[in-house]
């Protein structure tokens, strides 16, 4: 069996935006009392796993943080018997308290589908697996000092909008709207992913 790159970019990109979501909780996490995420889960679920070992696999994956469970996900998907390894507890560690976000606002055409990608996957997990994954769509800002900043935001948002017209509702605001969200903001304006 053969794994194409559409593929292997999309267990990748599950993983690089995994770290970011952990990454969110980890900030979370330091920033308030206790160590639970607003959703009153704990950051690392204890998960019964087979200490039997399969005589034979496809495809071993060691580690079990979002990149190694991505992996094996997407593998097992496409056919492929898979088994994974981990030390300690899955989603564990650096899963668990990375910081970052899954956004899409600036990024590159060439990187763009990939955190599209992520998005629409992350979207979707709580509906595959039936339980609270830690996804927050809360939208994000970038306030811009310059005309020249100004610019660059209206040009990214017509270029990504040419390349991913249903996929990008970021918005740039100036003025009324605004002074309106961002009262006395010393800003010439922003660009705004709503979530």
């Amino acid at each position: 069996m053969t794994i194409s790159r559409r593929t292997l970019l999309q267990g990748t990109g599950i993983g690089v935006a995994g770290a970011a979501a952990g990454a969110v909780g980890g900030i979370a996490l330091n920033s308030g009392p206790g160590w639970l995420l607003g959703s009153e889960l704990p950051r690392a679920l204890h998960i019964d796993t087979d200490t039997d070992v399969p005589a034979e696999a496809d495809v071993v994956v060691v580690g079990a943080g979002i990149a190694g469970i991505s992996t094996a996900l997407f593998l097992q998907r496409k056919g492929l018997k898979t088994v994974v390894f981990e030390k300690g507890c899955v989603a564990g560690e650096q899963s668990s308290r990375a910081f970052g976000w899954i956004y899409t606002n600036g990024w590159h055409p060439d990187k763009l589908e990939l955190a599209i990608l992520a998005r629409k996957l992350w979207q979707g997990f709580a509906g595959q697996f039936g339980v609270d994954v830690g996804w927050r769509q809360s939208g994000n800002t970038f306030f811009l000092k310059t005309e020249q900043e100004v610019a660059a935001a209206q040009d990214w948002i017509d270029e990504a909008r040419r390349h991913f017209p249903h996929d990008i509702d970021a918005k740039l605001l100036r003025g009324a709207e605004l002074a309106a969200l961002y009262p006395g903001a010393a800003a010439n304006g922003y660009m705004s992913h709503p979530g």
